[in-house]
C-alpha cells in the first residue's frame, strides 16, 4: 500500500494555500496509485479532517476550512461521475449536513452508494428543525448524518430528541472527524450506528434492508 504521509501534507499546504491548481496536481498524481474511491478516502478525507481539526485548534481559518472543501467537492465530481446503475427496492435512505459548512464526506458517501445500487435523497445542508421536516415528509427510513466540526456534531443530540418529539423513527447513522476522534460521541448523541467509512455505511444500509425485506 503506497505511503501517503507526503501527498497528505503537500495537500494540506494546498488546501491551506487555497491553491485549487497545486491541489489538484497532487489529486492526479495519487490517482495514478490508487483508485477513485481510495483516493477519496485515504487522501482527501484525512486532510480536510486535519483543516477541521485546525480550526477548532485555532490554527485554520473558517475561510481556509471552506474553500478547501470546495476545492475537494469539485475534484470528487471529476474522480467519481455518478454512477448509472439500476437501483434495488430499499429502505428509503436521506443523507445531510447538519448544520456544518462542509459536503465532501457526504458527496462521497452519496456517490458510492449510488454505484452500490442504493438511491438515497440527498439532502445537503440542514438545520436540525429542517431536517426533520423533511425526513417526515418523505417517509425516510434511514437517515445517514455527516458532520464535520464538533459543535455540529452535537447537534445530533437535538436531531435525536426532536425526532422523539415528532414522532418519527428512521435510523440514525452519523459520520465524520468528530466521530472517528471519539469513538463513544455517536452513543452520547443518540445515534444508533456510527459509520467510518463509506464502506462501513454501504454494509450498514444493506444490512437494513435486508432486514426490512
Amino acid at each position: 500500500m503506497a505511503d501517503l504521509s507526503d501527498p497528505i501534507d503537500r495537500l494540506e499546504a494546498a488546501l491551506r494555500a487555497v491553491n485549487e491548481i497545486e491541489a489538484n496536481n497532487i489529486i492526479d498524481d495519487a490517482m495514478g496509485q490508487m483508485t477513485p474511491l481510495e483516493c477519496a478516502e485515504r487522501l482527501i478525507t484525512p486532510v480536510l479532517r486535519r483543516l477541521g481539526t485546525g480550526w477548532v485548534d485555532g490554527d485554520v481559518s473558517l475561510s481556509q476550512v471552506y474553500m478547501g472543501g470546495r476545492i475537494c467537492e469539485k475534484a470528487l465530481e471529476r474522480l467519481l461521475p455518478e454512477a448509472k446503475q439500476t437501483y434495488r427496492v430499499r429502505p428509503k435512505v436521506a443523507i445531510a449536513i447538519l448544520e456544518d459548512y462542509h459536503n465532501l464526506g457526504a458527496r462521497l458517501l452519496l456517490s458510492v452508494l449510488r454505484a452500490s445500487g442504493i438511491d438515497p435523497i440527498y439532502y445537503d445542508h440542514q438545520t436540525v428543525t429542517s431536517l426533520i421536516s423533511k425526513a417526515k415528509a418523505d417517509g425516510i427510513e434511514v437517515l445517514l448524518v455527516s458532520t464535520l466540526m464538533y459543535r455540529s456534531a452535537l447537534k445530533v443530540r437535538d436531531l435525536r430528541k426532536e425526532m422523539v418529539k415528532m414522532s418519527i423513527s428512521p435510523v440514525l447513522m452519523v459520520g465524520g472527524a468528530p466521530f472517528l476522534f471519539d469513538e463513544e460521541l455517536w452513543r452520547v448523541v443518540g445515534a444508533d450506528e456510527m459509520g467510518k467509512d463509506t464502506s462501513a455505511a454501504v454494509k450498514a444500509v444493506n444490512r437494513m434492508s435486508e432486514v426490512k425485506v
